[in-house]
C-alpha cells in the first residue's frame, strides 16, 4: 500500500507523523515539568513546615530547660530565658498554623497554641509562689526564729544570774528542742520531704509540753518568746502550704504540659516526614516517567527519520531508473532500433 502512494503524500505523511510526535512530546513535557515543579513547590513548603515545627520543638525544650534551671537555682536570668523562648515558641506556633494546610496537623498545632498560655501561666504562678516562699522564710521563719533564740537565751542567762540553775536548765532544754525543730524546718525546706515536716511538728509538740510546765513558774518571761514562737510556727505552716501548692503546679501542670507539647510537635514532624517521603517518591517516579517517555518518543522520531532517509531516496532512485529506462525505450523506438515503444511504468507521481 505504501508503494502505491505518491512521493508527495509520503513526504507529507512522514513529516506529519514527526510533527505530531514532537507536539505530543512538547505537551507532555510541559505538563510533566509543570507537575514536577508543583511537586517541588509542595516539597519545599513541607520542608519549611518541618523546619518550623523542629524550631518550635527546640524552643519548647529550651523553655523546659529554663524552668528546670530556675527550680534548682532560683536565678532571675532563667525567668528571662523562659520569656525569650516562650515568645519565640508562640511566634513559631502561630506561623506554623498559618502555613500548615493538613487538617490533622492544624488540629495538633491548635492544641499547642491552646497549651502554651497555660504553660506560661503555670510557670509564673510557680515563680510567685517561690518568691512568697522566700519571703516567708526571711520575714517569718528566720526573723522570728532568731527572736525566739534571743528571748530564750535571755531567760536562761537571767535565771543563771539569779541562781535558779534548775529553771535555767529547763529553759536550756526548751532552747535545745527549739533549735532541733529549726534544723528539721530547714531540712524540710531543702528536701520538701513530708517526713521532715512531721518531725518538725513532733519537735513542736515536745517543745509545747515543756513550755506548759515552765509557764507556771515564769510566765511573764515567756510571753515575748511565745509570741515569736507562734509567729514562727505559723510561718512554717505557710511555707509548707506554699511548697505543696507549688509542687502541685509543677507536677500537675508544668511536668505534664511541657512533655505534651513536645509529643504534639514530634507527632507533627513524623507526619510531615511521611508526606515528604511519599512526595519525594512521587516526584522521583514522575521524573523517571518523563525521561522514559521522552526517550521513547525521541527514538520513534529517530526511527522515522532514518526510515524516511533510507526509504524515500531509494524509492525516488527506483522511479528515476524506471523513468530513464522508459526514455531509452522511447528513443530507441524513435531511432527505429525497436519496433514498439513501452509505456513508462510509474507507480508514484
Amino acid at each position: 500500500m505504501y508503494k502505491n502512494l505518491s512521493i508527495r503524500f509520503k513526504l507529507i505523511l512522514s513529516f506529519s507523523v514527526i510533527t505530531l510526535l514532537i507536539v505530543i512530546l512538547s505537551i507532555y513535557s510541559n505538563y510533566s515539568i509543570s507537575k514536577s515543579a508543583d511537586g517541588f513547590s509542595d516539597y519545599r513548603r513541607i520542608a519549611k513546615n518541618s523546619l518550623l515545627i523542629s524550631s518550635l520543638e527546640n524552643s519548647m525544650f529550651m523553655m523546659r530547660l529554663s524552668i528546670a534551671n530556675f527550680l534548682n537555682l532560683e536565678e532571675s536570668k532563667y525567668i528571662d530565658s523562659f520569656n525569650k523562648f516562650y515568645l519565640e515558641t508562640d511566634s513559631l506556633a502561630k506561623e506554623s498554623k498559618a502555613n500548615i494546610t493538613n487538617p490533622e496537623r492544624i488540629r495538633l498545632i491548635e492544641e499547642i497554641n491552646s497549651l502554651l498560655p497555660k504553660y506560661k501561666e503555670a510557670f509564673l504562678s510557680v515563680v510567685n509562689l517561690m518568691k512568697n516562699e522566700n519571703q516567708i522564710l526571711e520575714e517569718q521563719i528566720d526573723k522570728n526564729g532568731k527572736e525566739v533564740d534571743n528571748k530564750l537565751s535571755t531567760i536562761i542567762n537571767k535565771n543563771q544570774e539569779n541562781g535558779k540553775a534548775d529553771i535555767s536548765l529547763q529553759y536550756s532544754k526548751v532552747l535545745k528542742d527549739f533549735l532541733l525543730a529549726r534544723i528539721y524546718v530547714m531540712k524540710f525546706i531543702e528536701s520538701e520531704n513530708e517526713e521532715h515536716y512531721n518531725r518538725v511538728n513532733k519537735e513542736f509538740s515536745n517543745l509545747e509540753e515543756k513550755i506548759k510546765v515552765l509557764k507556771t513558774t515564769d510566765s511573764s518571761e515567756l510571753k515575748d518568746a511565745l509570741e515569736y514562737l507562734n509567729l514562727y510556727k505559723n510561718g512554717v505552716k505557710e511555707i509548707h502550704k506554699t511548697i505543696n501548692e507549688r509542687n502541685s503546679i509543677v507536677e500537675g501542670e508544668l511536668y505534664k504540659i511541657g512533655p505534651k507539647i513536645g509529643d504534639l510537635s514530634e507527632e507533627i514532624i513524623i507526619s510531615i516526614k511521611e508526606d515528604q517521603s511519599v512526595l519525594g517518591s512521587d516526584i522521583s517516579n514522575l521524573n523517571d516517567n518523563i525521561k522514559s517517555l521522552v526517550s521513547i518518543i525521541s527514538i520513534i522520531i529517530l526511527v522515522i527519520c532514518i526510515f524516511i532517509a533510507i526509504l524515500l531516496p531509494r524509492n525516488i532512485n527506483n522511479l528515476l531508473n524506471t523513468f530513464q529506462d522508459g526514455l531509452f525505450s522511447f528513443f530507441s523506438y524513435l531511432n527505429r532500433e525497436t519496433l514498439k515503444a513501452e509505456l513508462i511504468n510509474l507507480d508514484s507521481k
